[in-house]
């Protein structure tokens, strides 16, 4: 539980009502803001300040970047394209890595806040975090430009750049039902997040389009990192050897999926097939050979900055106009790893 979740607990308010009372925007009865004010200072909370028209001094050549997960060459090759664009405009940017926590995302938010950088460009952790989105709207309500990168947050109407993951996925299943296999396991990301809500999708869209029975034991609820993939792996190896193939729902856990499969003394595609969605600097070396869903990473963080320094030099105000929202396509490499286990063939 987030410290938001345990004051709006303590206080038998809602998540939404502990941001009006932090915000200081809306209204919210007497008393219960009373009841927030002494939950939070029982809870050791600190309450950031807030003065009226505080982003009328907004640094306009410095802009916040934040980023989930920044060991993940998606997000780190993302953002060279983003300093290139803000390199091109003179703009300086402060880097923040949250490690997929709604804790360290909010106390980012609150640094990036005081520095009073020009605009925002975010990978939020989930957009089921209500506190941490209300937080972002009260942002770009003072008017602050903000743009979403790859994970999105139901009706914001923020500027965005995102991936079709639903349809990279049910490629990518589809593509090893084409080879043969019909026992396929997935490691999902985080189903809070729209990129691994939309993979999980996918990958049953696949499965039924293909009359194929969904099995619950073959779905593993992973978080995007390698050490919670390796030990879902390690444990579907061991307790459903009829798996032929694997889905990996990002590069950082296919690595933790590659690492057990490994260390089981197993071979890909030999013994089990795999493939990843985004790929990884080994996966193409040697003899490894990993398919994977490839996405056009560097011209993301482009576009996001493109959006970004657009709302920052038009002074776009929120709803002034539409929000801009591009969606670009992946494409699936196959390196051979999608095959049919030539080990797990009927014997002649």
């Amino acid at each position: 539980m987030s410290r938001i979740q345990e004051i709006a607990s303590k206080a038998n308010v809602s998540i939404s009502t502990v941001s009006r009372v932090f915000n200081n925007s809306g209204y919210v009865a007497e008393d219960k803001r009373t009841a927030v004010l002494d939950a939070a200072k029982q809870l050791g909370y600190k309450i950031p300040k807030k003065t009226k028209g505080e982003y009328d001094k907004m640094v306009s050549d410095v802009v916040g970047i934040v980023v989930p997960d920044i060991n993940n060459p998606f997000f780190s090759e993302s953002i060279k394209g983003m300093m290139k664009v803000m390199r091109e405009n003179d703009i300086h940017s402060l880097i923040c890595d949250t490690d997929e926590s709604p804790e360290i995302e909010i106390r980012s938010l609150q640094t990036l806040r005081r520095q009073k950088v020009g605009g925002l460009i975010i990978t939020p952790v989930s957009s089921a975090v209500e506190y941490n989105a209300e937080y972002l709207r009260e942002f770009n309500n003072l008017g602050m430009p903000i743009v979403l990168l790859d994970r999105d947050i139901k009706f914001s109407g923020f500027d965005g750049v995102f991936l079709d993951s639903f349809r990279g996925t049910l490629d990518a299943v589809q593509t090893l039902i084409n080879n043969g296999h019909t026992e396929i396991a997935i490691i999902a990301g985080l189903i809070t997040s729209k990129p691994g809500l939309d993979r999980l999708e996918g990958y049953l869209e696949a499965l039924r389009q293909n009359n194929i029975p969904i099995k619950e034991e073959y779905i593993l609820y992973g978080n995007f990192k390698q050490d919670k993939a390796y030990d879902l792996t390690s444990k579907l190896l061991e307790t459903k050897k009829e798996v032929t193939a694997i889905f990996s729902s990002n590069n950082l856990m296919s690595v933790g999926c590659f690492e057990a499969i490994n260390n089981k003394g197993l071979k890909i595609p030999d013994d089990i097939s795999l493939i990843s969605f985004d790929d990884f600097y080994f996966f193409g070396a040697g003899n490894i050979n990993i398919s994977a869903v490839l996405r056009p990473t560097m011209q993301m963080g482009v576009e996001a900055a493109m959006l970004l320094v657009d709302q920052i030099k038009s002074k776009r105000r929120p709803k002034d106009q539409m929000s801009k929202r591009i969606i670009l396509s992946p494409h699936l490499l196959l390196r051979g790893s999608e095959k049919y286990p030539t080990n797990r063939l009927p014997k002649p």
